[in-house]
């Protein structure tokens, strides 16, 4: 019996189970906020005495010897046309995934914000109109930058007009629609995309200028025909819902007087609300600041009432007023004491809006119109004189920094510097 318990007592203790690995693995994949994985990547995770860096192919990026005691890091990661992500990075013990964008399939998983795209634009105040529709010039096709064209552009030529109207301090984009070709311009006619059943496009269009910062100005047609009934609201109906608070609506160019009737404009207005959008424009023809008739059409629901439209369930709907300014004179003085002068029109418009009280040179008083809720625009002036070749950039923002003087808070056709 003795023996046989110092056996027992003598007998050699089993071996200790190895010792945890050292180092383990880390993989970090990353994608962007569209979930689609981005390479060529630049990942660094912190350590000592060296980082671990590496270049994601596939979205992907495996560090495998990283030190299992490496539990508190820090990661980077930064890719071209990205803002770069720069987090702290509680790691555990085992192996693990590190996901910047997309959704972690494994309990591992540390979840990271997504590569977010670099901007061209800077957050901006999307009622504060700042744009140059057919006021910058394309070196590539030498001619003038008609923005209603984007969609019908090929790739390269989206791609530079955003980087020429960014780099001009633009903040808006005039995304448009309609089919009429300016021809005496070289500006060609370009697709309805409605009408072919390819708004699909037209979105994708308006997200790239989204993605880069834009508020889009978005046409729905030419203006020149009145499209029917509930046109507007199909149009407008295919834009996503998030897409829609940094867009600006337009039924059409100058459409009173125009192709539309003063009821047409007044429906298009209410297709527009009904389809989900906040921000409305009306944009009317030459010295125009309401769009009722004159002459009176028959079936005008403010039988050429101007204030009567404005304070209608329409015009409460509208945020902004697109002003269309006649063309100057080439002897034009610019200013709002010769009656003569696009200037002295501009002050009398942009008065009934503010309520100024501007006295006129006739001595007459500006009336006020009580239209607080709406942004005055001075949208266009000369662009049609420069098409032409008969004025050059410079004498339009001449005449431009003559007429915002008097209180517009927005253009379609200028420089930053001319808006405080």
């Amino acid at each position: 019996m003795w023996a046989w318990l110092r056996f027992w007592a003598w007998r050699p203790k089993p071996p200790k189970p190895p010792a945890p690995p050292a180092v383990r693995t880390v993989a970090v994949i990353v994608r962007d906020t569209a979930g689609a994985n981005v390479d060529h990547a630049r990942v660094e995770l912190d350590d000592v005495p060296r980082s671990h860096v590496g270049f994601t192919v596939d979205g992907m990026v495996t560090f495998a010897d990283v030190p299992v005691v490496l539990a508190a890091s820090h990661l980077w990661v930064s890719a071209i046309d990205y803002e770069p992500v720069s987090v702290h990075l509680d790691l555990p013990s085992t192996d693990v995934q590190v996901w910047c964008g997309g959704e972690p399939d494994q309990a591992t998983a540390i979840r990271l914000p997504a590569l977010e795209p670099v901007k061209l634009v800077a957050d901006h105040d999307p009622r504060k109109v700042k744009c140059n529709f057919g006021s910058l010039w394309d070196p590539v096709l030498a001619r003038w930058i008609f923005q209603g064209n984007y969609p019908s552009m090929d790739e390269g030529t989206r791609a530079r007009w955003r980087e020429i109207a960014a780099a001009a301090g633009d903040t808006h984009f005039q995304c448009g629609n309609p089919t009429t070709p300016y021809e005496d311009y070289h500006i060609p006619a370009y697709t309805n995309w409605l009408l072919i059943d390819d708004m699909a496009w037209w979105v994708a269009c308006a997200k790239e200028l989204q993605d880069d910062g834009f508020t889009v100005i978005a046409y729905a047609d030419s203006g020149d025909n009145y499209p029917g009934v509930g046109y507007h609201k199909r149009f407008f109906d295919a834009i996503p819902a998030e897409m829609k608070p940094n867009m600006i609506g337009v039924p059409g160019h100058e459409i009173v007087p125009g192709g539309y009737s003063t009821k047409n404009a007044n429906d298009a207005i209410l297709e527009i609300s009904a389809a989900g959008m906040t921000l409305i424009a009306m944009h009317t023809g030459d010295d125009r600041l309401s769009w009722s008739s004159n002459p009176v059409e028959q079936d005008d629901p403010f039988h050429g009432d101007e204030l009567a439209c404005w304070h209608g369930e329409a015009g409460h709907k509208i945020t902004h007023h697109f002003c269309q300014l006649r063309t100057s004179r080439a002897d034009d003085p610019l200013v709002d004491t010769v009656t003569s002068s696009v200037a002295c029109e501009a002050h009398g418009i942009a008065s009934r809006v503010l309520g100024d009280e501007w006295i006129d040179p006739n001595g007459n008083v500006s009336p006020d119109w009580d239209m607080h809720w709406v942004d005055p625009v001075l949208w266009e002036t000369d662009e049609e004189l420069v098409f032409k070749g008969e004025r050059t950039r410079e004498q339009i923002l001449a005449v431009v920094r003559a007429c915002l003087a008097h209180g517009f808070s927005g253009h379609g056709c200028g420089t930053p510097d001319m808006l405080t």
